[in-house]
C-alpha cells in the first residue's frame, strides 16, 4: 500500500449536490446505497447490467481537461468505487419546482407507461442532453441502447429524446462540464461484515504501480472494472 492510499471505514460522494458517507459492507452496489439513502427513482430491474433500470449519471473526466456526464448501471458499480465521486440521480435533475428538460419531454410525448424504467431512461437520456457535441451531430440514441422499456415500444422515447433542444445558459450541471471531474483517488475501504465477522476490503489504486503492488502482496484480489462478472455474482 503507497502512502498516498489511507485506511478508511467511511467513503464519501457527492450525490445531488450533497455529501454523504457509505459506511456498508464493501460488496454494497451503489444502487442499494442510493436506495437505501431515500433515492428510489433508480430501480433493480435484471441486477445484471442489462435493462438500465438502475442508471445514473457519474461525472467523469473528459479528454478537454472539464467533466462528462456518464451514465452507468447502480447494480453493478461497488458503492465504495464512490468514494471521492459526483453522482446525479433522477432526483437530482429537477430545479426546485421545475422539471428537467428531458424529465418534461418524456411526460408529454408519452414516454413513461407503468414507469418502472422511466428514471432509468432519464439518467441515461441526461447524458446524452449533456453531451458536449451533442448540437452538431444530433442526439445519438445508442445512448439508450443499455435500457429497456417493455411498455411503449420506444417510439415516444425516442420522440423526446429528438425533441431536446440544448441547456439553458444557467444550467448548473451543463455549468459544471467546464469544471474539472473528481480524481479517482486512492482508496482502502475496510468495513466489517456483522454476518460474517469478516473484514471486506475495496482498494483503489491511483497509479499503475500500486496496483502492481496490490496484486504482488495478494494474486487473489478480485480485479474489478467494468464489473459485469463481480458485480453479478454478489447481487445473486
Amino acid at each position: 500500500m503507497s502512502a498516498a492510499t489511507t485506511d478508511q471505514s467511511t467513503a464519501e460522494v457527492t450525490i445531488n449536490g450533497t455529501v454523504r458517507e457509505f459506511d456498508g459492507p464493501p460488496h454494497t452496489n451503489a444502487l442499494d446505497f442510493l436506495r437505501g439513502q431515500g433515492l428510489t427513482g433508480a430501480k433493480e430491474g435484471c441486477a445484471e447490467g442489462e435493462c438500465g433500470a438502475c442508471a445514473i449519471m457519474v461525472a467523469r473526466p473528459d479528454e478537454s481537461g472539464g467533466t462528462r456526464w456518464t451514465s452507468v448501471n447502480s447494480c453493478l458499480l461497488p458503492a465504495a468505487a464512490l468514494d471521492g465521486g459526483e453522482v446525479v440521480t433522477s432526483e437530482g435533475l429537477a430545479d426546485g419546482d421545475s422539471v428537467h428538460p428531458v424529465q418534461e419531454e418524456m411526460a408529454v410525448r408519452g414516454g413513461s407507461q407503468c414507469g418502472y424504467c422511466t428514471p432509468g431512461f432519464i439518467s441515461s437520456m441526461a447524458a446524452e442532453y449533456y453531451r458536449p457535441d451533442r448540437c452538431e451531430d444530433g442526439f445519438d440514441l445508442h445512448s439508450l441502447s443499455g435500457n429497456l422499456c417493455r411498455c411503449t415500444g420506444y417510439r415516444p422515447i425516442r420522440d423526446a429524446a429528438n425533441a431536446l433542444g440544448q441547456p439553458a445558459a444557467d444550467d448548473a450541471l451543463a455549468a459544471r462540464r467546464d469544471r474539472p471531474a473528481p480524481s479517482a483517488r486512492a482508496t482502502d475501504y475496510q468495513r466489517a461484515d456483522t454476518a460474517t465477522g469478516t473484514i471486506g476490503r475495496y482498494r483503489r489504486p491511483s497509479t499503475l504501480a500500486e496496483a502492481a503492488s496490490i496484486l504482488s502482496a495478494d494474486p487473489e484480489v478480485t480485479v474489478v472494472a467494468g464489473a459485469t462478472d463481480w458485480g453479478v455474482e454478489v447481487n445473486i
